[in-house]
């Protein structure tokens, strides 16, 4: 679920990018909706540490993938991209 949000992020404008994304956010939000139910043996849904525990895997993740996009070497092209969708347009959409 992750690497499919990663590669989402890492390849902008492309098709691969909104499949993965689609993909990783349900699988990861429904990673994520259970925490609670399956790190206790009662099955308590609402188990109060989870709310940690949640707090910091998306934590960390923002981290992992701040530091994957930093570290990667920044093109023209991805510069453009990353612009248009910043203004929320792509040049090719005309």
């Amino acid at each position: 679920m992750g690497v499919a949000i990663v590669i989402a992020q890492i390849h902008p404008g492309s098709r691969a990018r909104r499949r993965s994304a689609v993909i990783g956010g349900i699988g990861f939000g429904l990673f994520i909706d259970e925490v609670g139910k399956f790190l206790t043996k009662n099955v308590n849904y609402f188990f109060r540490p989870a709310i940690a525990i949640i707090y910091a895997v998306f934590v960390v993740f923002f981290l992992v993938v701040r530091e994957v996009i930093l570290r990667r070497p920044q093109t023209d092209a991805l510069k453009l991209a990353a612009a248009a969708n910043a203004i929320g347009t792509w040049p090719w959409d005309n």
